[in-house]
């Protein structure tokens, strides 16, 4: 007579095995899960840095926007202070203009020349006669 296995014993190893099986699974669903929250908080972390950095973008840009106005505020006032001493200069007499004055001026009052007075004039004169 050939032995029939055992319908019992063939349950509760197929019970084991399920068991087994349902341990695996849930083991692998809570690694899964844990990779989900660690992905969602590196996610979370990210995104909380970007809008860090898009808030210091934004700095910059209305700091950066500021300065060129500046820049472009003090550009237009050096070119009016420049078209005004231009024109300023116009009235100002050139080298050579105040070489010729310089030069009228010796002509009709000659600086460099030595005046006697009339009583050095009258010594000199007692002390050749």
């Amino acid at each position: 007579m050939a032995s029939q296995p055992n319908p019992l014993l063939a349950i509760q190893k197929a019970i084991k095995d399920l068991d087994k099986i349902i341990k695996e699974l849930s083991e692998r669903v809570r690694l899964l899960e844990e990779k989900v929250e660690n992905l969602e908080a590196r996610t979370s972390e990210m995104q909380r840095k970007d809008h860090e950095i898009m808030e210091e973008l934004n700095s910059f840009k209305r700091n950066t926007s500021s300065v060129l106005d500046d820049l472009l505020k003090r550009t237009s006032n050096l070119e009016l202070n420049l078209t005004n001493l231009e024109k300023d200069l116009k009235n100002y007499a050139k080298k050579v203009e105040l070489k010729e004055l310089k030069a009228y001026i010796d002509l009709l009052k000659p600086v460099t020349t030595q005046f006697v007075t009339r009583s050095e004039v009258k010594e000199m004169i007692r002390k050749r006669g």
